[in-house]
């Protein structure tokens, strides 16, 4: 029986629980010391108890890697970066962010009107001119821009909208087409244009909304539109 837990010491200290392989070697070393199964079992269970105490000092075991990395909360392919809503002029800007992050792409366009206005001091005023457009602070600007690029996917926002004017040459009617504010060589009203993420790249905001106001022909936001897109800071 010594000879018997001396081998079985050996074993489970490289090879423990044992397989099925290390078991049959056990098995034949039994049967060649002509052991009965009952002086095995006592044999082993002296022994199992001590071998796992030792080598596992934690009452529990220590988990895996790739358990611990399964465990994880992985982060949402749907989420969108922090963006800080910067302003110069005191502005709110998390309903336009609310409007944007649910989809509601025309009360959007709304809001980016108000916006604009309130950016440029026109805001009792209620309308916009090109000149009041360029005195619009780079940081409201910029923060308006990125709202919009980051919750269409890059889809719609003022400084996509400036590459493809800039690709087309500055030609406002060819914009106007490629963005799909024109329809049979006609311009379209606000209330005509797609207010869906399904709309062309470039398609919002609306050729309107920097005017502070909406539900006109897009073609009156013209002056606004060209002096926006011309801006060195989108």
């Amino acid at each position: 029986m010594s000879h018997y837990r001396e081998v079985f010491e050996k074993t489970i200290k490289n090879n423990y629980p044992l397989d099925h392989k290390t078991r049959k070697k056990l098995k034949r070393l039994q049967q060649s010391l002509r052991l009965r199964d009952e002086d095995i079992n006592l044999i082993e269970k002296a022994i199992v108890p001590q071998q796992t105490i030792t080598s596992s000092p934690n009452k529990f075991p220590a988990k895996k890697s790739s358990e611990i990395k399964s465990t994880q909360k992985l982060p949402s392919k749907s989420s969108k970066p922090k963006i800080d809503l910067l302003t110069k002029k005191g502005i709110d800007y998390t309903k336009l962010q609310y409007l944007l992050a649910k989809g509601m792409w025309q009360e959007a366009d709304k809001e980016t009107g108000q916006v604009i206005l309130k950016a440029a001091g026109q805001e009792s005023i209620g309308w916009l001119n090109d000149e009041n457009i360029a005195k619009i602070p780079s940081t409201d600007l910029r923060t308006i821009d990125r709202l919009w690029v980051s919750y269409s996917d890059g889809r719609f926002g003022f400084s996509i909208q400036k590459r493809i004017y800039n690709k087309l040459g500055k030609n406002y009617t060819k914009f106007g087409d490629y963005v799909k504010w024109r329809k049979g060589g006609k311009w379209l009203y606000w209330r005509e244009l797609n207010f869906t993420k399904e709309a062309p790249e470039g398609h919002l905001p609306s050729g309107t909304s920097p005017l502070g106001a909406v539900n006109g022909l897009i073609w009156d936001g013209f002056r606004v539109m060209t002096t926006l897109l011309s801006r060195q800071d989108l």
